[in-house]
């Protein structure tokens, strides 16, 4: 049987439940220990009591984190008042094996809290409110992978195809530890991996539509999946003398807080903000970089470009086309307008359908429909092109000869144009032409006029496993694709 991904699909469990999608995976009839007696049972858990925890597996403390189900931006919490949160802040788990049998254990700071019920959304279960406290355990063996729930005195194991109900003879709770017995499916598994989750979910489904207003999601995990980046918010363009906004948000329940954020905005300017604004003095394209790094030296880092364009006071008057406006920004394309600079002095006429961009806060009128409009007044205007447009490109890929190749590119693209990431930190690139030339030094695509063409491809290397790899357009700080590779 083969392998499965480990930790995605309880962690997917949990940033699912944000949506209150509760999911849970595996395969086969998991046998559990419901089939022996009172004595045989008593035997078994005095035997796990008594030997050695297999596999330890121990948890920061006041790491309980409340997720926005909004922003789905995560925050530490310490209290609240829907439970005492040391309930869920997991101590350590623990694994033990001895032959098929196996025990896996959770220790909480507080106490192990039965509350609610688990929610088997494979079985259509109702919803009504939800008010449940949940432990769950991600175990990977060499064969297999398991899926353990227990909440409220209940529990469930599930692989997959099928879920076995536990019974209260399979799991024992002693004030802060919860342990649960089953059985693997082989005697030949070999043990590989096991993460643990505590969950909180608070909401109310008896409406006709869910009630999100009161949502609480608390949860703790161990260890703590590494951080990650969910995406950078930036814009593609913009102009001197205007606050910038910058983004960026965190893959819900990676990392361990608090995190340190480090801008660099490319002109020189930093900043330890989250969320920082930035004002460029000078035109140009700027390639900013953000670094997160969280309390245990973990970190991950994004770079993208950004093009400023000058901006300058002007009276503006005449005929126009109105093309766009994002709510900051117009743009317009010049019918019969006149502009007079202030600085430096100057008169200008464009008649031929010119780009030009304001800022909607100005002194003057507009008026007139979208097709006829005239405009007189002061404002910030910037003359030029309209922003770069995104390009399409298409690859597939190959694990065999561990590369992605362009199937179809649009005319023009440099490769000079394209940032190239892989996820994984061993991992390695190189971008070669169609007859096996290498088109850039590794793990760069800082070429000269080389043109993305059909057949171009992407070598992967120094790296066993599957590689993510994303590419986007720099001139429009957009996303072109992302395509796996088992290297």
């Amino acid at each position: 049987m083969g392998r499965k991904a480990m930790n995605g699909n309880v962690l997917a469990k949990n940033i699912v439940l944000i949506g209150i999608i509760l999911s849970v995976v595996g395969t086969n009839i998991i046998p559990s220990m419901s089939g022996m007696s009172a004595e045989q049972k008593t035997d078994v858990l005095q035997l796990y009591e008594s030997s050695f925890a297999d596999v330890v597996i121990p948890d920061s403390l006041q790491d309980v984190c409340s997720i926005n189900y909004t922003t789905q931006e995560t925050v530490v919490v310490t209290s609240h008042s829907d439970i005492e949160v040391d309930n869920i802040d997991i101590v350590e788990a623990t694994y033990t094996q001895q032959g098929i049998q196996v025990a896996v254990s959770i220790q909480v700071v507080g106490s192990i809290e039965n509350r609610g019920k688990i929610i088997d959304f494979y079985n259509n279960d109702t919803f009504g409110p939800l008010n449940f406290v949940e432990y769950d355990f991600s175990l990977s063996t060499s064969e297999q992978c398991y899926t353990i729930s227990y909440a409220n005195l209940t529990g469930q194991i599930n692989n997959g195809i099928e879920t076995t109900n536990l019974t209260s003879s399979d799991f024992t709770v002693v004030g802060d530890t919860l342990t649960i017995t089953f059985l693997l499916t082989d005697a030949e598994e070999i043990y590989d991996e096991m993460s643990v989750y505590s969950m909180f979910v608070k909401m109310n489904f008896s409406g006709e539509e869910p009630d999100f207003s009161e949502f609480v999601y608390l949860s703790d995990i161990a260890p703590n999946p590494p951080l990650e980046l969910m995406d950078v918010s930036v814009p593609d363009r913009r102009y001197t003398g205007k606050p910038v906004q910058f983004h960026v948000n965190i893959i819900p329940l990676t990392g361990t807080q608090p995190f340190v954020y480090h801008w660099e905005f490319g002109d020189g300017g930093t900043s330890t903000q989250k969320n920082p604004a930035h004002v460029y003095t000078n035109a140009g394209v700027y390639t900013y970089n953000v670094t997160v790094t969280d309390v245990v030296g973990t970190s991950d880092n994004y770079s993208g470009a950004l093009t400023v364009v000058k901006m300058q006071k002007a009276l503006l008057f005449g005929r126009f086309i109105w093309v766009t406006s994002d709510g900051e920004y117009t743009t317009i394309k010049a019918v019969n307008l006149r502009m007079i600079p202030f600085q430096p002095f100057e008169y200008r006429h464009f008649i031929d359908g010119e780009q030009i961009t304001f800022s909607n806060q100005y002194l003057g009128i507009i008026i007139g429909n979208q097709l006829h409009q005239v405009l007189f007044g002061i404002f910030d205007v910037s003359v030029g092109q309209a922003p770069p447009q995104t390009p399409n490109i298409a690859c597939t890929t190959d694990s065999t000869l561990n590369r992605i190749t362009i199937a179809t590119a649009d005319i023009g693209i440099l490769w000079s144009d394209i940032a190239i990431t892989v996820d994984q930190p061993g991992a390695t690139y190189q971008v070669f032409f169609g007859n096996g030339t290498a088109i850039a030094p590794v793990n760069t695509t800082v070429v000269g006029g080389a043109e993305v063409l059909a057949g171009d491809y992407i070598q992967l290397s120094t790296f066993t496993g599957n590689v993510r790899t994303t590419l986007r357009y720099i001139p429009t700080n957009s996303l072109l694709g992302t395509w796996t590779v088992n290297v």
